[in-house]
């Protein structure tokens, strides 16, 4: 995929994030769930360039690519985002399948459930480690 493509496929995926956040708020009349939201996806971005920092070796030469910052990020670390998107998608959908009855709930509460703002800013987060280019030591 060109630098291009990525910065679009980034620039969409923050997009989505937002709008959905104000979706969100605005739907719910509440902007605390959202918030929190935000702010778990900022800590898993955070810890993740904690992470690159501290595992970064000193003759390690840093890609020139969208995602550089994230250069030394463990995998490991994107398979625990993973997990807990797994976790809130399906919490996401136990919400979901409880509100079923209430036809109302069911068609507002699942277009704005403020979990999805924490799944899209995961999701960007797995997009931007996958995008890091690998170095010498990093190949099998």
């Amino acid at each position: 995929m060109s630098p291009a493509k990525q910065r679009a496929m980034v620039v969409l995926m923050l997009f989505g994030t937002a709008v959905w956040t104000v979706n969100s708020a605005m739907s719910l009349g509440d902007w605390r769930p959202p918030f929190l939201g935000l702010v778990a996806v900022g800590i898993l971005f955070v810890g993740a360039a904690v992470l690159a920092r501290v595992n970064r070796q000193p003759e390690q030469q840093r890609s020139s690519g969208l995602a550089a910052w994230l250069d030394g990020c463990p995998g490991w670390f994107q398979g625990a985002v993973l997990g807990l998107i797994a976790v809130a998608l399906a919490t996401a959908l136990y919400r979901f399948l409880g509100t079923l009855d209430e036809t109302a709930a069911a068609a507002r509460g699942w277009g704005f459930d403020p979990l999805f703002v924490f799944l899209f800013g995961g999701i960007t987060l797995v997009f931007l480690l996958q995008m890091r280019r690998l170095g010498p030591e990093d190949v099998p």
